[in-house]
């Protein structure tokens, strides 16, 4: 590597001797090195921090949406933006057959979107009140689809997991059609409802500790 030459020294012994210094691109080398560090690093924290809180925000949603939709989901009459949530409690319709889809077991949850009867078709996996207990509900197959001449139009249903047939209904006792499954939400929504006081302040640590985390990310 080049070096400059500072000055020439005269010893007492009479050498002459040259005093140098390495060209200064080795420092501007390490310099620029240290920014790309220091920048990376910076960029790091800020996706640290932007990943944080979403996850932080979308957990909050979660449970308050989950919250309204049980709320709406303990009235027929009423549904969230269309949608209605319900908690599985038995395994009526757990998968038995590799040609079966969109089965559920108990724990889990089910959003079920309100439609109308004319547009469930045989196969479809709805929800509906089987009788005259209004907090009743089951959600099973359609295996039959009947108009009558009343312009009513029946169904007949059946759990893939059951040997027999549900009896006939019509479709004013239906809800809707399951629009997908949440694997284990409904243990999750269970705990939370039972465990509310709890769920609170976990919340407010975790908001808490949010904080703290964004405070030290900063410095």
């Amino acid at each position: 590597m080049q070096a400059d030459v500072l000055q020439m020294v005269k010893p007492t012994d009479g050498r002459m001797l040259t005093v140098t210094q390495f060209d200064n691109q080795t420092d501007t080398a390490a310099a620029v090195s240290r920014k790309k560090a220091d920048d990376n690093h910076t960029i790091v924290k800020k996706i640290g921090g932007l990943l944080w809180h979403f996850s932080f925000y979308l957990f909050i949603i979660l449970i308050i949406s989950g919250a309204v939709l049980f709320k709406f989901s303990d009235h027929p009459d009423k549904s969230f933006f269309g949608f209605r949530m319900y908690n599985v409690l038995t395994n009526s319709m757990k998968q038995t057959s590799p040609a079966q889809s969109g089965n559920f077991v108990a724990g889990d949850m089910i959003i079920v979107r309100v439609t109308p009867p004319e547009e469930i078709a045989v196969g479809d996996i709805i929800t509906f009140n089987p009788g005259d207990d209004a907090e009743a509900f089951l959600t099973h197959r359609v295996i039959q689809k009947e108009k009558l001449d009343n312009g009513e139009i029946s169904f007949v249903t059946q759990g893939d997991a059951n040997n027999l047939a549900d009896p006939e209904i019509q479709s004013g006792q239906v809800i809707g059609r399951v629009a997908f499954v949440i694997p284990f939400g409904g243990k999750v929504m269970t705990f939370i409802r039972d465990n509310l006081m709890f769920v609170s302040i976990m919340i407010i640590g975790i908001l808490v500790l949010s904080v703290l985390i964004k405070y030290f990310i900063s410095l």
